[in-house]
Order: C-alpha cells, then sequence, then structure tokens
C-alpha cells in the first residue's frame, strides 16, 4: 500500500530527549497486527461488525489502495446511537492517520498521544503499514521503578497563571466580581471557573463582553446564592441546568452546572446530567473553547487546560473535541468557519475532514431553521463577511443548504460591493439602523430563482422583514436597475416612485448588484434628498377644505408631494393651493396622480 497520504504526527517536535528515563521499548515490540483495513464505502454498521469480530479498538481505512485514515470503536459506538449505521465510515474517522516508525520509543509515542489527543497510532516501515499501537498497550507493560517518571508525566499540566492579564484587560468591578463568585464557591464547597470564549479571548488579548461562570455543584442555587448576598436578579433555565444573573448595573453573567451533555440524534438538544469540570470543558464546540480559569482561593487566576486549547490558540489552529462534534451540533460547522474568519485561524486537517464530511451527509438538515439562522446571522453580522461566505462555499456548506446556491467569480465581486456601499451608507448616515447582515444575505441569494429563495427562507425561518426584502429584491430588481440606467436622470418625483418602497438594505443591494456609478448616484440622491421629504399640510388640512375622508385624500397628497419633490411648488401655502386644485379635480373626474408613499408633518 501507498503510505504517501499518511502524517508522522509530531516527528519533528517530539525527539527522544528522554529516553534515558523512558521505559526502554520500541514501537516493533509494542505493536500488535491489523487484522483487516476497512474502504472508505463501509458503512457504521458494518464497520462495527468487523471490529468486534476481530476483537478490535480500531481500524486503518482505506481508499483503494492507500491508507487514509483509522476509526475507533468509540466513535462508531456514539454514531450508532445516532443512527447512523448506514452512513460511511468517513464521517467519524481521524485523518491524516497518525503514525511512526517501528524504533520509535515509549516516550516517543506516549507523548505524541498525549499532544494529540489520540490513542492509537501506526506503525510505518518501508512505506508499509506493519502494525498499531494503542495507549493500553503502552500502558499494560511491566515498567518498574521509571513507572513513576511517565505517571508523573501523564498526569503533568503546565501551570500558567493568568491573574496579571485578568488584571490588565478586566475593571476593577469585574475583577471584584469574579472573586465574589470564587469566595463565595469555595464557601459553598463548590469550585467556580471562568469558562469558554471569555478565557480564549483574554488569552488573545480580546475585548470580550460575555462572561460564563461554571460552578462544579449546583450552578442554579449558586447563581441564587450570589445575588442574594450582593444583589441583582436571576434567571434559570433549568432544563440545562443554567442560569443568567444580572447584576446591579447590567453586566450578565451566565452560570452553567459542569455537566455532561448527551445528544439523542444528530442535531438535537442536548440531554444534560451533572459531571466534573473537564466534563463540561469536553462538551463545548472546539479545544480553543475548552479552557477554564479557577477563581477560588490561592488558585484565582489558575488555567485549566487539558484539551490544550492554549497551544491551538497559540498554533491559530481549530480543532474539535471529538470526530463526532459536527454529528453532535451541526451548528457548530458554520461557528469553525465564523472563527477562521474572525480571528485569521486554520481549521486542522481532522476537523476540515470532518466538516466536508458532515456537510455532504446533510447533517445541517437535522437542525430547526431558528437555529440555522441564528448562527449564520451571526456570521453575516461580522465586519467583514466575505472570507467566512467564501469558506463557506468551499466547503460545500452554502450547496449543502440549497444546491444551486453556489459562489461563482462574479457572486464574489457583488459581495465585495456589498461591503464597500454598505460601510460608505454607515459612514455617510451613521444614525441609520441598517441591518448589514441582510444586504449580504441579498447578495449571497442574489443568484437564486424566487422560488429557490423563498423555499431556503422557509428553511431559515426567516422573519417577516427578511422575507419581505428578499420578495422585493427578486420581483422589483432587473426593472428599478434597468430603470436607473437610463441615461438621463429621471425627474426626482419618479425617482421617489421607483424607489420609495425599498428599505435601505435592498438599496444597497441593488447598487452592488449592478455595479454601475450612474444607478448608485441615483439611490443616494434619493436617500439623501428625497427619501425623508415631508408636506407642510396633512389630511386634516384636507378635511377642513369640506373635503370628504377616503382614498381621495393619498391621492392629493401624493400629488402635492411629487410637486414638491420637483421643485413646482415650495411651503404651506403652495402646498394648501395645489391640493385644492387636486381636489375640484378629482370632482371633475380626471385623472388621479399615481399613488406613492407619503409622509406629511404631524
Amino acid at each position: 500500500m501507498i503510505w504517501s497520504s499518511m502524517v508522522t504526527t509530531g516527528s519533528s517536535t517530539s525527539p527522544d530527549n528522554d529516553a534515558s528515563r523512558a521505559p526502554r521499548l520500541k514501537a516493533a515490540r509494542l505493536m500488535t497486527a491489523v487484522p483487516e483495513t476497512l474502504p472508505t464505502g463501509t458503512s457504521i454498521g458494518e464497520a462495527m461488525d468487523r471490529m468486534r469480530r476481530h476483537g478490535a479498538n480500531c481500524l486503518p481505512i482505506r481508499d483503494q489502495d492507500r491508507i487514509v485514515g483509522m476509526v475507533t470503536r468509540w466513535d462508531l459506538d456514539q454514531a450508532l446511537e445516532h443512527r447512523l449505521g448506514r452512513e460511511s465510515v468517513k464521517i467519524v474517522m481521524t485523518v491524516p492517520l497518525p503514525s511512526v516508525g517501528p524504533t520509535a520509543s515509549w516516550m516517543r509515542m506516549y507523548r505524541l498521544m498525549i499532544e494529540n489527543r489520540i490513542e492509537h497510532l501506526a506503525v510505518v516501515g518501508g512505506g508499509k503499514l506493519l502494525g498499531m499501537v494503542a495507549q493500553s498497550d503502552l500502558l499494560s507493560h511491566d515498567l518498574g521503578p521509571e513507572a513513576s517518571t511517565w505517571n508523573a508525566f501523564s498526569s503533568q499540566e503546565e501551570k500558567v497563571d493568568l491573574s496579571p492579564a485578568m488584571e490588565k484587560r478586566y475593571t476593577p468591578k469585574i475583577l471584584n466580581i469574579l472573586r465574589r463568585a470564587g469566595r463565595l464557591g469555595r464557601q459553598r464547597g463548590e469550585e467556580v471557573f471562568l469558562v469558554g470564549g471569555s478565557v480564549r479571548d483574554l488569552l488573545l488579548d480580546i475585548d470580550d463582553q460575555d462572561m460564563d461562570l461554571a460552578v462544579v455543584g449546583d450552578g442554579m442555587a449558586f447563581a441564587h446564592a450570589y445575588v442574594s448576598r450582593y444583589g441583582g436578579k436571576v434567571v434559570c433555565y433549568r432544563r440545562f441546568a443554567t442560569a443568567l444573573m444580572v447584576l446591579q448595573g447590567g453586566l450578565k453573567l451566565d452560570v452553567v452546572s459542569a455537566r455532561w451533555e448527551q445528544y439523542r440524534h444528530p442535531g438535537a438538544l442536548p440531554a444534560v446530567e451533572p459531571g466534573a469540570l473537564v466534563h463540561d470543558l469536553y462538551r463545548r464546540d472546539f479545544t480553543i473553547n475548552g479552557l477554564a480559569i479557577q477563581l477560588s482561593g490561592r488558585k484565582f487566576g489558575r488555567l485549566v487546560d487539558p484539551f490544550g486549547g492554549r497551544r491551538d490558540l497559540r498554533r491559530g489552529i481549530i480543532e474539535v473535541m471529538h470526530n463526532l462534534s459536527f454529528v453532535d451540533d451541526p451548528t457548530r460547522m458554520i461557528r469553525a468557519v465564523r472563527f477562521e474568519g474572525r480571528y485569521g485561524f486554520r481549521m486542522s486537517v481532522r476537523t476540515r475532514h470532518l466538516l466536508r464530511q458532515a456537510a455532504a451527509t446533510h447533517m445541517l438538515e437535522r437542525i430547526s431553521g431558528q437555529r440555522l439562522r441564528q448562527e449564520l446571522l451571526i456570521l453575516l453580522r461580522e465586519s467583514d463577511p466575505l472570507p467566512a461566505i467564501r469558506r463557506l462555499d468551499h466547503l460545500g456548506i452554502l450547496e449543502s443548504l440549497q444546491p444551486d446556491l453556489r459562489l461563482t467569480p462574479a457572486r464574489i465581486d457583488l459581495l465585495r460591493r456589498t461591503g464597500r456601499y454598505l460601510s460608505k451608507w454607515k459612514e455617510r448616515w451613521p444614525e441609520e439602523e441598517v441591518s448589514g447582515w441582510m444586504a449580504y444575505l441579498l447578495g449571497v441569494l442574489s443568484s437564486l430563482s424566487p422560488g429557490e429563495s423563498e423555499r431556503l427562507s422557509d428553511r431559515l425561518a426567516l422573519q417577516r422583514k427578511a422575507v419581505e426584502a428578499i420578495r422585493l429584491a427578486h420581483r422589483f430588481g432587473p426593472e428599478v436597475i434597468k430603470a436607473l440606467s437610463a441615461s438621463r436622470r429621471p425627474p426626482d418625483s419618479v425617482l421617489y416612485q421607483i424607489l420609495h418602497r425599498f428599505p435601505s438594505e435592498v438599496l444597497i443591494a441593488l447598487m452592488a448588484r449592478s455595479g454601475r456609478r450612474a444607478v448608485s448616484s441615483r439611490i443616494v440622491r434619493y436617500r439623501a434628498r428625497l427619501r425623508d421629504v415631508q408636506l407642510d399640510i396633512s389630511g386634516e388640512d384636507l378635511k377642513q377644505m369640506g373635503l370628504p375622508p377616503g382614498t381621495a385624500y393619498g391621492n392629493i397628497l401624493d400629488g402635492v408631494l411629487m410637486a414638491t419633490l420637483d421643485g413646482r411648488i415650495t411651503g404651506r401655502r403652495q402646498q394648501l393651493e395645489m391640493a385644492r386644485r387636486l381636489a375640484e379635480r378629482g370632482r371633475s373626474g380626471s385623472r388621479r396622480p399615481p399613488a406613492v408613499r407619503t409622509k406629511s408633518k404631524s
């Protein structure tokens, strides 16, 4: 078999400089023969049957004559719990296959397993697969007096004090809150930790407004005890054993009970049960989020990093906790892409492989539209979401949402223009609340037909405003662009009639879709000079003229507005005079002006 696709993990970073202290056992002596290699097309159910037949805990996976990865019994078992027995083993296999040579020492193999969070290594010699070494193989030998050396190594964790970084990054008020939480936990006999994204962003020296606490004990009872002593209020979510503390000054802290999570099927909300801190960190999406800081006693500020998250932060790597991470929660696929774009990181080879497989097997179809929409909108709200959108396309995630949803070079240019026009719009009208995510969404969906966009809108459970924006852009976009592309600028009244129905997000999308200076300048003119024009008269003035209320009011005010926009009349007196003429014309049956949305001063 060709071994070119296999990687010798850590070969350049894990020298045998501790060989004199480590057990003098080599891979060739410790390995066991491989009873079988599985083709990539093997189903998860069949793979488990073969593994049981051989009494094996791990088997290599081959693609024709190349070894491309391995699959473990634990991963197969978890996949079967998700009822994925018919799916290919590719969705849970580890790639690239970590390997060593036959002369690799015990210490080197053990370090590779610890540092890379794996339990099996392939032994390769002469371009051939010779056997496999499991962590249990390393620990099953009589190691004699040297046992204390490796045992100390296995339990050793680098002691990192983050209290100086906390004092630099956090305000005295926040530090006081965290110290109070630690003291209260100690008094209650519970350990309290700052966890997750708060720790990640502290290590990256990034401001983070969200703070999460994990309590090894009863998090909800802890939250109630905290606000009872120091003030604030608590909202509890008993299903997930979490609480939200809203403290004085509006600061919010999420409090969780350290817990296990179990997913009954792909994309399901998890069932939870109490657990240790390591369980709580392991349930998280990526190693860079599996970090904690001790808040109790003398250990205040001590980093807890059981899964190498700090190392992955230094390397700029996004690594899943385990091979079924994207199966447990498919929204993590979008989150991984968002983190790549936000931090300039890259997914590991294993994580990228697992994501592609989850996308190809349509795992996103198994989650609710609300959860999918929420994760996509967070991504689209990034300061520059285009790199993440392109990554979604490259990894097959867009296509898994809608088969025809792909980014062509022209569509990428459109999204670039969207970013430029959106930025200029916000600079010119900073007081206006514009949903940038919606402008980008319109750009992404512009390649779809109206029917396809409608189906995707339903799938994402988009709210009414977004659905209406998509409908307007599809239905009227081409004819609006054509009208605004004319060589002569239309009168302001006509420009108003063309554009008044569109929200700002659609106008930005139309500028980006056109890419023509004439179109953008006319939309900007409408926004700057026409959109907010208001009349000095109202329906009350028409009533005082003796005109009975009805649809005539709107037609008359529309006509007055058109004349005002074109500069044919100005001020209240002229507007009243024109309103009287239009009212008389209406009584005589003359043609009415087109109906538009009219704004009057109250």
